[in-house]
């Protein structure tokens, strides 16, 4: 292979990788769009201010205080945080177990050893990590599945608005629904 077919591939890859950022890029911005988009109609039809929608926390503030509590907006946004703080301590202890007994290790099995305490703090780091995972997708049904409701919804719905919330989410914006309030 001469280098000239060589150059020529690697162009073609970083032309190909180029297109793919930039569709990757079009694509990111449509979805935070549409997000915007569709909270801010949500927020119309329940009676506020579209703009108050789209502020971070904010506007998820307001919107657990229209359809469940504000409480549980602090125990969800207190609970990222703590796991947040907890993944990181988890990270630098298990990276610091490590490096403090392998630095004394003689051989590959002394190293094998070394290597034992900080696996089980990956183990407690994903440990945490699911049962965060889980904790998140409840709280977060169980707001959707208020919201569904505040507009006429079925649970299917809040499904939907779960794991599909794009789509969910312009649907609930655009149709003809009726923001009837709190029904649970």
């Amino acid at each position: 292979m001469s280098y000239h077919s060589e150059a020529a591939g690697a162009a073609g890859v970083a032309i190909f990788m180029i297109i793919f950022w930039i569709m990757y890029c079009i694509i990111i911005f449509a979805a935070v769009a549409a997000a915007f988009v569709s909270r801010w109609f949500i927020f119309k039809k329940m009676g506020m201010p579209g703009w108050k929608g789209i502020i971070p926390y904010y506007g998820e503030w307001l919107l657990f205080r229209e359809v469940w509590t504000t409480k549980m907006f602090w125990v969800y946004v207190i609970s990222g945080a703590v796991y947040g703080v907890l993944s990181i301590i988890s990270t630098f202890l298990g990276m610091g177990m490590f490096l403090v007994q392998a630095s004394g290790a003689q051989s590959v099995n002394e190293l094998g050893q070394a290597a034992f305490a900080p696996l089980l703090v990956i183990g407690f780091y994903g440990l945490l990590t699911l049962a965060y995972i889980i904790f998140a997708l409840v709280v977060t049904f169980k707001l959707n599945n208020r919201l569904a409701k505040a507009f006429g919804k079925s649970a299917g719905f809040a499904v939907g608005l779960t794991f599909l919330s794009p789509v969910f989410d312009l649907i609930l914006a655009f149709d003809k629904s009726v923001y009837i309030g709190r029904q649970m």
